[in-house]
């Protein structure tokens, strides 16, 4: 996927979400913070060393599948380009005790897609990128036991997100479930298995949540609402003009204007009509 195909699917997830859950006095919403740290070195790998990561602007997704992030990042060498990051080249090893013999691991890291967005005047670059996490299975043959079973088992758990995650910093995350209290501890158990450090913000029983306020917009505002999000055209100081976001989403100045003002104008009236 690209990052505009997230841009307009991920909010969709979180629309709906409530009717995909029975209601009950056992649902419960759990809300974590992740230690993002050794996330960071499994999606770039060796060549973590070669850049600096300046922001981590937002996630879509981070879950066993894989990654989806936006952030801004700068080469520390002069000659190193985008293609360096992905992980195109593979490097086989032999792995005892798994079902299949050979697994493959990036040698460059977990990316398989980079996109440059824009360039800031710093020289940073800001990129949408994404991976699966299947290809780090280390070739250690009890942390590769160890990790393949973890994956195996996140895939079984019966929670839901309730969103995509949110950055606190570039170093943690946020991210929300919903599921029923049995399935929330088994969730809690996993991570536990997990390198990087865990804390629980909240664990309660799952409120009830109206109609999401984007489920007013139509498609096309939508994505120009969210791709003007995403990309920092509503941060302060404004990160990317009007122009820019044209320019990614392939019209015209004018029409995204107006997609913005729609979307905005319909947003406001359903928070005022509360």
């Amino acid at each position: 996927m690209t990052y505009l195909s997230y841009m307009v699917y991920t909010p969709l997830v979180g629309v709906s979400i409530y009717n995909r859950v029975r209601t009950g006095t056992d649902v419960r919403r759990i809300t974590l913070e992740t230690d993002y740290g050794i996330f960071w070195k499994m999606i770039f790998g060796p060549n973590l060393d070669r850049v600096e990561i300046k922001d981590a602007i937002r996630s879509f997704r981070c879950d066993s599948a894989g990654f989806a992030l936006i952030l801004r990042i700068m080469f520390k060498e002069k000659n190193m380009t985008v293609k360096d990051l992905v992980g195109e080249h593979r490097i086989k090893f032999n792995v005892e005790h798994l079902p299949v013999k050979v697994k493959e691991i990036g040698a460059r890291g977990a990316l398989t897609n980079a996109e440059v967005l824009y360039k800031e005047k710093d020289g940073s670059l800001v990129m949408f990128i994404e991976g699966p996490w299947e290809i780090l299975i280390p070739p250690n043959p009890k942390d590769a036991v160890r990790v393949k079973g973890f994956l195996r088992e996140a895939r079984q758990l019966k929670v839901i997100p309730t969103g995509p995650p949110e950055f606190i910093d570039k170093n943690r995350l946020k991210h929300s479930y919903i599921g029923e209290e049995k399935e929330i501890q088994r969730y809690l158990r996993v991570m536990e298995n997990v390198a990087s450090p865990t804390k629980i913000l909240s664990l309660g029983p799952m409120e009830p949540h109206g109609e999401s306020q984007l489920s007013r917009l139509s498609p096309k505002q939508r994505q120009a609402l969210l791709t003007a999000y995403g990309l920092g055209y509503y941060d302060v100081p404004r990160r990317i003009s009007s122009e820019d976001v044209a320019r990614h989403l392939k019209v015209d100045k004018s029409t995204v204007v107006e997609h913005l003002r729609k979307a905005q104008k319909k947003i406001l009236l359903g928070v005022m009509a509360h």
